[in-house]
């Protein structure tokens, strides 16, 4: 009796071990998945930095610059397609501020109704127009990067509502369009420029570049070429950055600071040629607002587009949503300043007219 009252105890004790075995390996399962998963999002974020290596780009010049950049969701989180890539799941060290910078290419009405990639990037006259009047309505304050990394370090903290303004590639609307608008509401932006493409069908004269920088804007870098840098020899990346900043540095006769990434294309590699060329901060494609003091070479930005309404847009600038008092203002209605420079140190000449 004795004997066969333990028995059930002794093969639940021989089974004992088995189900922990199995439990852990099935633990280790979940962990391996786990790995796995992060891997996976690593490649994806990496995909996303280095655009697709070995993969031939179109030729920005024929084609919409940014035309392979990878979409940024709009805001609110109900009219997100997908969620925003993240550089880091865990904050690094050092001084944070959190500001939304945007990101515009073009302003114009798209020229080709049937093309997605022309809608996404370009924001009409009118409602950039009325989007500039928002944010004077509301109280916002467009600062500049150089405000940005004072309020990073020792200097002061932005003010309420801060917002950072940023165009991409140097388009000849950037001129013609965005800046009288700017221009009209006291505010302030930066226009990354590619230094190869000045003078090319739909992209800035070298003449536009001096006027929009008469006018008060900033002009950043943006390469020679407009070329994936994560993807091409360091030498040649190396070159495309140091050439295109002392190109720009020579026509307007000024530092040129503030460098943006060609299709969001940059690797730690590429991040430190940008700040040993003298740059001194360099914007990605990633989404966030959150602004690391020790990650002044990959802030992230919004893309401002055609897709967005005047409500997705405060909420991509951190704003209220517009109150029924609000009446946006269009580009039609208002008589404003096209930009033109006709000499290079002469005063700047203003040609009045409706877009």
């Amino acid at each position: 009796m004795t004997n066969s009252g333990h028995r059930p105890r002794r093969l639940l004790s021989r089974l004992a071990l088995p189900l922990v075995l199995l439990l852990l390996a099935g633990g280790s399962a979940m962990v391996t998945a786990r790995a796995v998963s992060t891997s996976r999002t690593g490649q994806v974020s990496k995909t996303h930095v280095a655009v697709a290596e070995g993969t031939s780009l179109p030729d920005p010049a024929a084609t919409d610059a940014d035309a392979v950049t990878v979409d940024v969701p709009a805001a609110p989180a109900n009219e997100v397609d997908a969620p925003a890539p993240s550089q880091s799941a865990v904050p690094p060290p050092g001084r944070t501020v959190v500001v939304p910078i945007l990101c515009y290419h073009y302003i114009r009405i798209n020229p080709d109704p049937t093309s997605k990639v022309g809608f996404r990037l370009s924001v009409t006259p009118d409602n950039f127009a009325a989007q500039m009047a928002y944010l004077k309505f509301i109280g916002a304050h467009p600062v500049t990067f150089a405000d940005l990394m004072a309020a990073m370090g020792s200097g002061p903290p932005l003010p309420p509502h801060a917002v950072v303004l940023t165009f991409d590639d140097g388009y000849e609307d950037f001129a013609s369009a965005a800046t009288p608008i700017l221009v009209q509401n006291g505010f302030i932006a930066t226009d990354y420029v590619v230094s190869g493409f000045i003078g090319r069908s739909n992209y800035m004269s070298a003449q536009e570049v001096k006027g929009v920088v008469a006018a008060g804007m900033i002009v950043g870098g943006h390469t020679v070429h407009h070329v994936a840098l994560a993807s091409i020899s360091p030498a040649l990346a190396q070159t495309e950055i140091t050439v295109g900043k002392a190109s720009l540095e020579q026509l307007i006769g000024r530092p040129v600071v503030d460098f943006a990434y060609p299709y969001g294309s940059y690797s730690p590699a590429v991040a430190l040629m940008v700040q040993q060329a003298g740059f001194r901060d360099a914007v990605t494609l990633f989404n966030g607002y959150t602004q690391y003091s020790s990650r002044r070479y990959t802030l992230s930005r919004w893309e401002v587009g055609g897709g967005d309404s005047l409500a997705s847009f405060a909420a991509k600038a951190l704003l209220p949503r517009p109150p029924a008092s609000f009446h946006p203002t269009t580009a039609a209605s208002i008589l404003v300043p096209r930009f033109t420079n006709a000499a290079a140190s002469g005063p700047m000449m203003f040609e009045r007219g409706y877009f």
